[in-house]
C-alpha cells in the first residue's frame, strides 16, 4: 500500500507541473480560504489581547470592584479603616485594596486632574512605568511630596520643577517628580500618596472624591465585593454597594461572539475552495480520460488511477494551505502594530500556529473531499469506449 501511495505521489506531482497554470488557478482559490481563516483567529487574539491589556490600565484587572462614598469631615479616617480592613481580608488570597482620593488642581499653574492613593494602585491597575519609578508608601508624609506623571502630564510639565497647589489650600507646594507611567489616559493626571496630602490639607475637603478598588483573584469571583462591604459596614461608612467596573467578562463574551462569527464566514470560504477543487477535478478529468486510458491499457491498475487523481487534489490543496500559512505569519507582525494601536500593551504578540495546523489539516480532508468524485469517475472509464470514440 504505501508503494502505491508513493507512485500515486510521483505521478500526481508530475502532473500538477505539467499543468502549472491550472494548478496555480486551484491554489488561489483554496489559499484564500485558508489565509482567511488564521487571519482571522489571528487577528481576533491579536484584538483580544489589545483590549484586554486596554481595559486592565484604564479600568483594572478581572474581579476589580469599586466602593464610593462621599466626602466629608473625618471620612478619610473611616475609609482608610475601611481599607486596612478589606485589604486584611484580600491579602491573603492575593488579592489588594486601594483608598483613592481624587480632585482637580494645579501643577504649574495649569489644571490637572490628581489622584491620591494610599495602597499599591498599580497592583489593580498596572500602569507601565515609561521612566523612573512609581511611588513607594512611607512611614512619615513628605513634606516634598512625590509626584508621578502621566504622558499628557509630562508632556505639560516639560523638564521644569513641578509646582503643585492642593484643592483646599492656597499653598503651592514644591514636589518631586520620580517617574512618569501610560495610563492610557488624555487628560494631565499626577499620582501622589494620600498621607502626604493629608499632611499639607489636614482634612480632606468636599471636593475631592472618595472610594476603595477592591481587586480579588479570578477564581475567587464577588469576594472583592463581599469585602469591601464587610468592611465599610464595620467602619461605618455611609457608601453605595460595590459595583464591579473592569468589564473584562462582557468584553470577552463580545470578542468571543465576533471570532466565532469571522470564523464561519472563513469556513464558508473554505467550502467554497472545495467546490473549486471538485469542478476544476472534474473538468481536468475530461481533457484527460485518453491519458488515463493509454495508463490502463500499459498496465495501471484502476485503484492507482484513483490514488493518482484524488493525491492531485491532496497535494494542491496542502501547497496552497502552506503557502497561506507562511504568507500569514510573515503578515501578522506586520500589520498589526498598525491595526491595533495598544498591542505594545500586551506581554507578547503569538502567531495561532494550532490554528494555521488545523487549516493546513481542513484544507487536505477539502482535497480529499474535492477529488473523491473524479477519482471514483477515472476508475470506470473503459478503455475500449476510448478507442472506439
Amino acid at each position: 500500500m504505501i508503494s502505491l501511495l508513493y507512485g500515486a505521489c510521483i505521478v500526481s506531482w508530475q502532473t500538477l507541473r505539467a499543468h502549472k497554470v491550472r494548478t496555480l488557478l486551484t491554489c488561489l482559490s483554496l489559499a484564500i480560504a485558508v489565509l482567511a481563516l488564521v487571519i482571522v483567529d489571528a487577528a481576533s487574539q491579536i484584538a483580544s489581547t489589545a483590549v484586554v491589556a486596554e481595559a486592565r490600565l484604564s479600568q483594572g484587572l478581572p474581579e476589580t470592584w469599586l466602593l464610593t462614598f462621599p466626602a466629608g469631615s473625618g471620612v478619610e479616617a473611616k475609609a482608610q479603616r475601611a481599607k486596612s480592613l478589606a485589604q486584611a481580608i484580600l491579602g491573603p488570597s492575593n488579592g489588594s485594596a486601594v483608598l483613592i482620593a481624587e480632585a482637580s488642581a494645579r501643577l504649574n499653574g495649569t489644571g490637572v486632574t490628581v489622584i491620591a492613593v494610599k495602597g499599591d494602585l498599580r497592583s489593580i491597575r498596572p500602569y507601565r512605568l515609561v521612566s523612573g519609578g512609581w511611588l513607594v508608601a512611607s512611614a512619615t508624609p513628605n513634606y516634598s511630596p512625590e509626584l508621578v506623571l502621566n504622558k499628557p502630564a509630562a508632556s505639560l510639565l516639560g523638564g521644569g520643577a513641578p509646582h503643585l497647589t492642593l484643592p483646599g489650600s492656597a499653598l503651592v507646594i514644591s514636589a518631586r517628580n520620580i517617574g512618569v507611567v501610560d495610563d492610557l489616559g488624555s487628560t494631565p493626571t499626577i499620582y501622589l500618596n494620600l498621607d502626604d496630602v493629608l499632611l499639607w490639607s489636614g482634612l480632606l475637603p468636599d471636593r475631592w472624591s472618595l472610594n476603595i478598588l477592591g481587586h480579588a483573584s479570578s477564581e475567587r469571583p464577588g469576594e472583592a465585593a463581599v469585602a469591601l462591604k464587610e468592611a465599610s459596614s464595620v467602619s461605618e461608612l455611609e457608601a453605595d454597594p460595590p459595583v464591579r467596573i473592569d468589564g473584562l467578562g462582557p468584553t470577552a463574551d463580545a470578542l468571543a461572539t465576533v471570532r466565532l462569527t469571522f470564523l464561519l464566514v472563513a469556513a464558508v470560504a473554505l467550502l467554497v475552495g472545495t467546490l473549486g477543487i471538485l469542478n476544476i477535478g472534474l473538468v481536468s478529468l475530461h481533457e484527460r480520460v485518453e491519458e488515463i486510458a493509454l495508463r490502463r491499457a500499459t498496465g495501471a491498475l484502476a485503484l492507482q488511477i484513483g490514488l493518482s487523481v484524488v493525491m492531485e487534489s491532496v497535494l494542491t490543496a496542502l501547497v496552497a494551505a502552506l503557502g497561506a500559512c507562511v504568507l500569514a505569519w510573515v503578515a501578522v507582525p506586520l500589520v498589526a502594530p498598525a491595526l491595533f494601536s495598544n498591542l505594545s500593551l500586551a506581554a507578547s504578540l503569538d502567531f495561532p500556529y494550532q490554528t494555521a495546523i488545523v487549516g493546513i489539516a481542513v484544507a487536505g480532508a477539502a482535497g480529499f473531499a474535492g477529488g473523491i468524485i473524479p477519482a471514483a469517475r477515472a476508475t470506470r472509464i473503459q478503455i475500449a469506449n476510448v478507442m472506439r470514440a
